[in-house]
């Protein structure tokens, strides 16, 4: 398989979008005016930086040759030809290197609390979505409406956090649990 590639430092790196792709999908975004405010190489590091973040899950099928370099193409998804890298990885790897040009820390900040501290009138919260959840997107919303069906199930690609508890009322509460009675 030859790949798109990407020039940094006289070195060529293997990306699943080359620069001129993401620059020709990005320009017609409204929302990337850092991807186009960039210089070369942060949207070559982007580029790479994103091809490699989505090689880091776990994906349905395998690879179509054990010796090609990323993830993609791969055999055994339905539907797609595994000479191909399907273009909503393309697509999703562009849309993921235009978000880290705008935020470098992205992949750390899914796991960061959605809001720090809510108050209204007497009544407050801190850490609406607390550091201990588990995120199970491992991509930005966009990105993962482009290639979550591609995630293998293990890899957790449908769901948004790891909740616990009930959603039903304890046959529990109307009983008498003082010190002489017990579960």
């Amino acid at each position: 398989m030859i790949y798109p590639t990407v020039d940094i430092d006289s070195h060529a790196y293997s990306v699943y979008a080359d620069q001129g792709d993401a620059d020709l999908y990005l320009d017609a975004s409204i929302s990337s005016s850092g991807w186009r405010a960039a210089d070369d190489v942060t949207k070559a590091r982007a580029l790479v930086s994103s091809t490699r973040w989505l090689d880091s899950v776990l994906w349905v099928g395998e690879k179509t040759d054990d010796a090609q370099e990323l993830q993609w193409p791969r055999t055994n998804v339905p539907g797609e030809d595994p000479d191909v890298v399907p273009d909503e990885i393309v697509s999703g790897c562009i849309e993921l290197a235009g978000a880290l040009v705008d935020n470098p820390a992205l992949r750390t900040a899914l796991k960061d609390p959605l809001a720090k501290s809510l108050k209204a009138g007497s009544a407050s919260i801190d850490y609406f979505r607390p550091q201990e959840v588990q995120v199970l997107s491992p991509f930005p919303p966009i990105v993962m409406s482009l290639v979550g069906r591609f995630l293998e199930a293990g890899s957790a690609a449908h769901a948004g956090a790891i909740t616990s508890g009930t959603d039903a009322t304890s046959d529990t509460l109307d009983q008498d649990f003082s010190f002489t009675h017990g579960f």
